[in-house]
């Protein structure tokens, strides 16, 4: 493959991913109507840790970098905990 080709491939991929984060912030944004209605807070430690552990385990399984995708998922955790607040 050329790199051209390579940098299309790449492109697509950062679309899916945004197209992925996208379709992820309106379930959050679903499930913000469900805690608001139920007065439940918004921030479950429990729920995040295992959140975490699960994609952790699941990068390493892709021979991805656990420490990148702690760190990725906690800026989207940061994101989602904000948009659900508003």
């Amino acid at each position: 493959m050329e790199i051209d080709e390579l940098r299309r491939e790449v492109d697509r991929a950062d679309n899916e991913i945004i197209s992925l984060l996208s379709r992820r912030m309106d379930i959050v944004k679903a499930i913000a109507i469900i805690k608001k209605s139920n007065k439940a807070p918004i921030f479950d430690k429990k729920r995040e840790i295992e959140l975490l552990n699960r994609v952790k385990e699941e990068a390493k399984g892709k021979k991805l970098s656990e420490d990148f995708i702690s760190k990725l998922y906690e800026l989207i955790l940061e994101h989602s905990r904000r948009e659900q607040e508003k």
